[in-house]
């Protein structure tokens, strides 16, 4: 279980599936913040499922986690899933204070954006 759908949220649930028998990843929203190409490639795995609109109640286990209950923000329902394993990815911020926005574009988090075709930023060399 990853919860959080960023970025970061996104490459965690990337790398989990080379272990894992499925990964889910919930984000509390309607939509997931990662970039468009990652959610896609991502979720097109067929170990992969993705929750939007949920809010975690509840992570509970003995020694090792057994599961996580949360709230359908839209139905309101509350439901349970079984998982082994909590990945928590939210609330990254990233350190850029010292680049001015003048100098590299930046998106409404503070992260530079970068072209995902070529790793550029609208700055070269940076």
């Amino acid at each position: 279980m990853v919860i959080g759908g960023g970025n970061s949220g996104f490459e965690s649930a990337s790398q989990l599936l080379a272990y894992a028998k499925s990964v889910t990843i919930l984000q509390r929203g309607e939509k997931y913040n990662a970039e468009p190409t990652m959610v896609e490639n991502v979720l097109a795995n067929p170990k992969m499922t993705g929750i939007l609109n949920a809010e975690i109640s509840e992570v509970f286990g003995d020694n090792f986690v057994k599961g996580i209950k949360y709230k359908d923000t839209k139905s309101g329902e509350e439901k349970t899933l079984d998982v082994s394993g909590v990945f928590i990815e939210i609330g990254a911020i990233p350190a850029t204070d010292f680049i001015s926005n003048d100098l590299v574009e930046k998106d409404n988090f503070g992260q530079i954006k970068i072209d995902h075709r070529n790793g550029r930023s609208s700055q070269a060399g940076i």
